[in-house]
């Protein structure tokens, strides 16, 4: 494995509003390197200069990071064509990629003041993570091979989108190789605009939202996205994004401890600067990853994304369901041995016309309108006395159908849990909190109906069964924005429930 040795520069790029163009020079010491994270560089504060004891060195803000003063001395610097930009053709100004990818096999120390961070790095060979070492086993890849160069990438769908699995090795004349052949080149953002093959493209800050709606969310990104390998996450959706490397302006920048920069197709300017759009896929659950824009000094890595929407959700074919009693029309899914209803039920107990959306349907106040008995709570209006006694109990579903029991929700869940994902596969696709998006891969399409979490947006939907619990309270499956389950829930009407029908045997 390589060993690093880094003592940290980090610079956070504040794209924030800018002062007045005076330098006022401030002092500031702290005791290492580390604490630089936090502390703004942008124009507001350019020529600040902040003193790191540990290293006995003044770093300046230059407007847009912090850069040191004074470099380690010149015996501990060593280059050699692998450190920045590989060797060059006068004529053609590409990088060699043949030169690119050999490896010194002496240990050499590289330092960079205009890096993320200083940098050390033990060279072996053997032990480095070839390209294929990065992805993720139990994921199933498609493939695609670059006709400009013969190349083959592993592809990959998240969602609606499909991505190359790798990260872009194709030469273009500011493109940087560094371990290229194992984890992709770094590109100018100008380069990184045409640098997709056809049929593929450089991804809209869009497309890096839905990204990371797919990927819960910018907190839990580096669990989706970031390889096992060296960064040691689950790697859940197979993106495998490897150790990160950058340059800034054609200099060998390092490798980041912290995340990996892509960069994207969308463009801003800042303080007369042109800024490229990028996602952070960051390790660090507090800051999290990020979409942004950065000065196009800097190279960065590209992921390439498919051109065409992929299929996504439930692919299989819905049955259909209409009510006699009053002409609704719902869709119905199988679901293992089991027929539902693919909509929450929307037939109206009272006396009132009333109309709802068919994204929520009806809400059942009490457990004994659900279940439609004559003895309780039959008032106000509503309509009771439409199901028999003996189960399965009809209750307010249609001729055919009735109210699950507690037995029926519980054999549900162990069929997705078997089969799928049993936290996503149940919930539809959007109709949900941020980071808390579904599948739909069953076609039961759960959306949010009602708040439960203050979140000032649904973030949860029970549904009624007819199984008790005891004289005050019934069971009822509840998907809330962080669990799914059955649970015991209040007869009296304090929650106002859905219902989703089952179709009898």
């Amino acid at each position: 494995m390589n060993k690093y040795k880094a003592t940290l520069a980090f610079s956070l790029l504040s794209l924030c509003a800018c002062g007045d163009d005076d330098i006022n020079v401030h002092l500031t010491e702290i005791q290492s390197a580390k604490e630089l994270q936090v502390i703004t560089c942008n124009s507001g504060n350019r020529g600040d200069y902040v003193y790191v004891k540990d290293e006995n060195i003044e770093y300046e803000c230059d407007g847009y990071e912090w850069v040191a003063k004074e470099e380690p001395s010149s015996s501990s610097k060593g280059k050699s064509s692998s450190d920045s930009k590989s060797n060059e053709s006068s004529s053609s100004g590409k990088t060699s990629s043949s030169d690119s990818d050999e490896e010194s096999s002496s240990s050499e120390t590289r330092y960079s003041s205009s890096s993320y961070y200083y940098y050390e790095e033990d060279y072996s060979s053997s032990s480095r993570p070839t390209r294929d070492d990065f992805l993720n086993p139990d994921i199933s890849y498609g493939e695609f091979t670059d006709s400009r160069d013969g190349q083959t990438y592993k592809t990959v769908v998240i969602g609606y989108q499909k991505w190359m699995a790798q990260n872009l090795n194709y030469e273009t004349d500011s493109s940087y190789c560094h371990f290229c052949k194992d984890v992709g080149r770094c590109y100018s953002w100008q380069d990184a605009l045409t640098a997709c093959p056809a049929g593929y493209h450089l991804p809209d800050s869009a497309e890096f939202k839905e990204l990371l709606e797919m990927s819960m969310g910018k907190q839990y990104a580096k669990y989706y996205l970031l390889s096992k390998v060296e960064w040691g996450y689950s790697d859940l959706y197979g993106f495998s994004l490897p150790t990160a490397y950058s340059y800034r302006d054609g200099e060998f920048g390092g490798a980041s401890e912290y995340g990996i920069e892509l960069w994207g197709s969308d463009s801003s300017t800042y303080d007369d600067h042109t800024t490229g759009l990028t996602l952070y896929i960051s390790k660090d659950s507090d800051y999290g990853s990020r979409i942004s824009h950065v000065i196009t000094r800097y190279a960065f890595p590209v992921r390439c994304i498919n051109d065409t929407i992929q299929p996504y959700g439930y692919l299989g074919e819905y049955g259909e369901l209409t009510d006699e009693r009053d002409g609704n029309v719902y869709k119905t899914v199988d679901i293992g041995d089991q027929t539902w209803m693919a909509e929450n039920l929307r037939y109206n107990l009272s006396d009132t016309p009333r109309e709802t959306d068919s994204k929520i349907g009806f809400y059942y106040e009490y457990w004994y309108q659900a279940i439609d008995t004559l003895e309780n709570v039959c008032k106000g209006g509503y309509i009771c006395g439409l199901a028999p006694d003996a189960f399965p109990r009809q209750g307010v579903c249609p001729k055919g159908w009735h109210l699950p029991t507690k037995d029926e929700f519980e054999t549900l869940l162990n069929y997705v849990q078997e089969n799928g994902d049993i936290y996503k596969d149940l919930r539809s696709i959007k109709e949900w909190p941020y980071r808390h998006y579904g599948t739909d891969i069953f076609g039961f399409g759960a959306n949010a109906t009602y708040e439960r979490a203050n979140r000032d947006q649904n973030d949860a939907v029970s549904y009624w069964s007819v199984s008790e619990y005891n004289e005050s309270d019934a069971w009822a499956l509840t998907l809330h924005a962080d669990t799914t389950m059955i649970e015991r829930m209040p007869k009296n009407g304090r929650y106002a429930m859905n219902i989703r029908c089952l179709m009898d045997k």
